[in-house]
């Protein structure tokens, strides 16, 4: 139980420091308040501008992914936080490389 202290306390302090101001969150449609994440961020995204994807999807698609890239690109986030399961890990972790891809479409 102590880690899981010691993990909360750690993300809520990289979380209230000033090097994050832009913060994309992605997350399944009942992982955030389920989880439990909602009460524990709460006063971490207080003071930043975060924006909240909801996927959509059960599994990953390639059009939800496409989605979110563009998401990304207007928001133009510091961080991505993934809240959920693993289509949620899927879609932060392939949106955070391909975002970067100059041929998206193909």
């Amino acid at each position: 139980m102590n880690l899981i202290k010691n993990s909360i306390f750690e993300i809520n302090k990289l979380l209230k420091s000033n090097k994050f101001e832009k913060i994309f969150v992605i997350t399944g449609k009942n992982s955030y308040y389920k989880s439990g994440a909602s009460n524990l961020f709460k006063n971490s995204f207080k003071d930043k501008t975060t924006f909240f994807y909801i996927k959509k999807k059960f599994i990953p698609e390639i059009t939800e992914l496409k989605t979110i890239i563009s998401k990304l690109h207007k928001f133009k986030p510091n961080l991505i936080i993934a809240i959920g399961g693993g289509s949620v890990l899927d879609y932060a972790k392939s949106a955070n490389v391909l975002s970067f891809s100059n041929n998206l479409k193909n």
